[in-house]
């Protein structure tokens, strides 16, 4: 119990990364799901992509979300959202809530693969890979 309310860690149900997140008639449209990015060399700097998080089954207030980016191979960091972290509310457990949020400019240091970590308030509840690939030339 919180301030008289009642808590529930919420369920972690969604992680995407996309090209583009459109709303249309109140619904979420989600445009090239992102998996590897490729390029001819390293580093590369990535234009933009989306990062969506889709949370459920939880209650309560003052959630916390912090996204992180790292290196599988030697564990640096390249990303992470703090202090912009995301803070939201559950009013009960039949509220669901959606976190959009949009990564400019990130530098892809190397070839392989690197963890998108989401933590709740500071505590990891799930992560998947983004793999980073060294395109060959088309002949």
């Amino acid at each position: 119990m919180e301030n008289g309310c009642k808590m529930k860690k919420p369920d972690l149900c969604l992680i995407l990364l996309c090209d583009n997140v459109k709303k249309v008639n109140d619904k979420f449209t989600y445009e090239g799901d992102i998996n590897t990015i490729n390029s001819r060399s390293f580093p590369v700097e990535h234009r933009a992509f989306f990062i969506v998080t889709k949370w459920i089954n939880g209650e309560g207030v003052g959630f916390k979300q912090t996204l992180r980016i790292i290196s599988e191979e030697n564990g640096q960091e390249i990303f992470n959202s703090t202090p912009s972290e995301v803070e939201f509310n559950l009013v009960d457990k039949f509220q669901e809530h959606n976190v959009i949020g949009e990564i400019v400019g990130l530098v892809i240091p190397k070839e392989g693969f690197y963890r998108v970590e989401i933590l709740l308030n500071n505590e990891l509840v799930g992560f998947r890979y983004l793999k980073g690939a060294v395109q060959t030339a088309q002949k």
